[in-house]
């Protein structure tokens, strides 16, 4: 069986989809199944047009911009041949509209993985400017509504897609997977509490109510991991900037440290050596960075966003009910002495990926 995996941007720009594409292929191919990555140099400049990442192959096709980062690759087009299976992440997207197509030319199964792309832009761009969103499903929706199926990540994407009006019939929920053993937590040796957040730094994040929280916490320092970014065309820059003169208004700044952007083992480290993970996102389709932060045993403040209710009970961390600064003190309080290897041990029996890969490989089987 072959299936073939579009993208619009991957490795080295990297995103939770791009994350979650490459792993699904990589488990496929340790299993015997060919599942290469199509995708374009955006982000990528410098890197081949073709080159092999562990067991899987990337293949990569020139773009030309257009509105809302739509990337027009032809020649990514006359490539969709040859496949059992054609599998696309994120609607909204040319290469989303070639894997429709070239799934119909071949009379091929169609799945599609939303990543939140439905209609999550309803929780950071208001009024006039969700035009370019609504004037886009008019002709583009197809894509989603004669899929062979879709696949979203969370009850509440689940939800999502059910609003906008997927079919229960084509509609599974298969979550983003984790390896623990990426994350196994070091021993503590320093004093005081670590509080880590990770993402990208976007409005919609609202990363003001940790900050703020900071004076009453005085044992805690804060770190902040992800580089700024815009969730639209129309998002306001100068976020980060921003956080730290807030952080200098509260007399603070020496116990907010701004990491930057990191990845690999250098992103698991500043995870493997904190005490608890602080999340006041306004809205996620899944959220990557809260499954991380749980396969290193860090216990969740966070507010019900993503996977966050499907994970957070009493022994795994608090769902905030407020954003006050005491709210967000009395949950790092109540959480930050939780048992980590218990963290551990639950977040790997829900989303271990031998039970992921399991659950794509019934779908793809049952399609093909």
């Amino acid at each position: 069986m072959k299936i073939i995996r579009t993208i619009e941007t991957f490795y080295p720009y990297i995103s939770g989809p791009a994350n979650q594409a490459y792993k699904i292929s990589e488990e496929l191919e340790k299993q015997g199944i060919r599942s290469p990555i199509m995708t374009t140099f955006y982000g990528a400049k410098g890197r081949p047009a073709q080159e092999k990442m562990g067991f899987v192959s990337v293949h990569r096709y020139p773009h030309r911009m257009g509105f809302m980062k739509y990337l027009y690759s032809p020649a990514m087009k006359r490539a969709l041949k040859g496949f059992d299976i054609i599998h696309t992440h994120n609607y909204r997207s040319y290469q989303a509209e070639i894997s429709y197509l070239a799934a119909r030319k071949h009379n091929k199964p169609f799945v599609l993985s939303t990543h939140g792309s439905l209609l999550g832009y309803k929780s950071f761009v208001r009024g006039i400017n969700q035009t370019p969103y609504l004037v886009y499903d008019v002709f583009g929706r197809t894509v989603v509504d004669n899929a062979d199926a879709v696949i979203v990540s969370s009850k509440m994407e689940y939800a999502e897609a059910r609003e906008f009006g997927v079919s229960k019939d084509k509609l599974h929920i298969i979550p983003m997977g984790i390896d623990i053993n990426d994350y196994t937590p070091m021993e503590k040796t320093w004093k005081g509490t670590r509080l880590l957040f990770v993402g990208r730094i976007s409005r919609d994040r609202r990363l003001e109510p940790i900050i703020e929280a900071m004076p009453m916490i005085k044992d805690a320092h804060l770190t902040i991991v992800g580089a700024e970014a815009k969730r639209s065309s129309v998002s306001k820059p100068g976020y980060i900037e921003e956080l730290k003169r807030l952080s200098n208004r509260l007399g603070i700044r020496s116990r907010v440290y701004f990491a930057g952007e990191k990845h690999g083992e250098e992103l698991r480290y500043y995870y493997r050596s904190s005490d608890v993970f602080v999340y006041t996102s306004v809205w996620e389709n899944f959220g990557q960075s809260l499954l991380e932060a749980q396969a290193a045993g860090l216990p969740l403040v966070c507010t019900p966003v993503g996977i966050a209710p499907e994970v957070v009970i009493e022994k795994t961390g608090r769902i905030l009910d407020g954003l006050t600064p005491n709210d967000i003190k009395a949950a790092i309080k109540q959480v930050k002495s939780l048992d980590k290897d218990f963290i551990r041990k639950r977040i790997v029996s829900i989303y271990g990926w031998e039970g992921i890969t399991k659950k794509y490989l019934k779908l793809y089987k049952g399609l093909n």
